[in-house]
């Protein structure tokens, strides 16, 4: 039944089951790594404006050069060779 205008859902509700105590273990896990990674998305980390700045300055350096980097820039590379690689036949 849809609510009145007049009333008030709750914004949550409970859940009574019984479990095992290796599937309430199992639920009380996947919640605690859920949390975790809610956490550590919402890090911060606090620098000077000086660490700041040289943080942001050795992003804008280009790539120093390296034995792969070489490699990768020499590599000629077709539509065709992408297309077996994505697809092969």
């Amino acid at each position: 039944m849809p609510a009145s205008k007049d009333t008030v859902e709750p914004r949550r509700g409970s859940l009574n089951i019984r479990l095992k105590p290796e599937e309430q273990g199992l639920i009380d896990r996947a919640a605690r790594h859920a949390a975790q990674d809610v956490l550590l998305d919402r890090a911060v980390f606090i620098a000077s404006s000086e660490a700041y700045a040289a943080f942001l300055a050795r992003l804008d350096e280009p790539p120093r050069p390296n034995d792969r980097l070489r490699r990768s820039m020499t590599l000629m590379v077709t539509l065709a060779d992408i297309r077996a690689v994505i697809a092969p036949r």
